[in-house]
């Protein structure tokens, strides 16, 4: 059997695509097309419906997928023990994180393992909780770093920051007027926290100015006087401590929020992986 075929069509699968699976392989269209065909020949049954539009799995081809995925995880696995066998630390780690806590919390953990582990290819993936969840879920991952969201109950994890959300301004003046407040997500659990808290106080309704994709885009938009945000603290500590940014009086209590490096139960560890969580517990992990 041919283990890159199965890797074609495994990412085929997953991106619902067979020109997505051909851009992650850096391969031609019909190279993919190819590889599906030669392993429907192999197993004797059909694992995408051909006469369809959109790339679609048959049965067949749903467990299929199932089975591959685990296999190559494997084969991933071997490839990575037998690396594992020489004094030198190399071979992969992948890591999905949100953009924001790379830039602003790990940035120093990572520099010191790449310089630790120089044979180590580092994949860095930005993205937000769910992200991650599913990059581990799909073995994408070796290690996650979010946000708990209180769904962490599928992965062993341990606790790096404790903090809270915050109202940032330019200035000390600024103030939830009838411009409203820049946030990511209307319906995040946080931003409900602090609606719920302004209706209390205020008896009428929060105005959202804007939802923006992440945290660091928020702060350099408040930066620029466009507004006041909502963010978690450390993505402006030291925006905080040089003045370049004011913390603004609280809206009823602070949301809180745990940042957690995690990783599936019951699964053992990559040997990278395990290089770079003892690293973060020296140098993150609250004390």
């Amino acid at each position: 059997m041919n283990m890159q075929h199965l890797k074609y069509f495994v990412d085929a699968a997953q991106a619902g695509s067979v020109s997505r699976s051909a851009e992650l392989n850096r391969v031609g269209h019909s190279a993919v097309s190819q590889a599906i065909r030669a392993l429907e020949s192999q197993f004797e049954v059909e694992l995408i419906y051909h006469s369809k539009r959109q790339f679609q799995l048959t049965p067949e081809g749903e467990a299929c997928c199932q089975k591959a995925l685990l296999l190559l995880e494997q084969l991933g696995e071997m490839k990575s023990d037998l690396l594992a066998q020489g004094d030198v630390v190399q071979g992969p780690l992948s890591l999905y994180a949100p953009q924001s806590l790379v830039v602003e919390s790990l940035f120093r953990t990572l520099s010191g393992y790449q310089k630790a582990h120089p044979k180590v290819q580092l994949k860095l993936t930005p993205g937000s909780a769910a992200v991650v969840k599913e990059a581990l879920t799909k073995g994408l991952a070796h290690v996650g770093i979010a946000i708990d969201d209180g769904d962490l109950g599928a992965y062993d994890s341990l606790l790096l920051r404790k903090g809270s959300f915050i109202l940032i301004g330019k200035r000390k003046s600024d103030a939830l007027n009838d411009k409203g407040v820049i946030v990511t997500s209307a319906h995040k659990i946080e931003v409900e926290h602090l609606k719920k808290a302004f209706h209390r106080q205020h008896k009428t309704e929060l105005t959202i100015q804007m939802e923006v994709m992440s945290w660091s885009l928020i702060k350099n938009l408040v930066m620029k006087g466009f507004g006041v945000g909502f963010v978690p603290d450390y993505c402006v500590d030291h925006e905080l401590a040089q003045g370049q940014l004011v913390q603004l009086p609280s809206v009823g209590s602070n949301f809180q929020y745990q940042v957690r490096a995690i990783w599936p139960k019951n699964k053992r560890l990559h040997k990278n992986a395990q290089l770079f969580i003892e690293r973060l517990k020296s140098e993150l992990v609250p004390h």
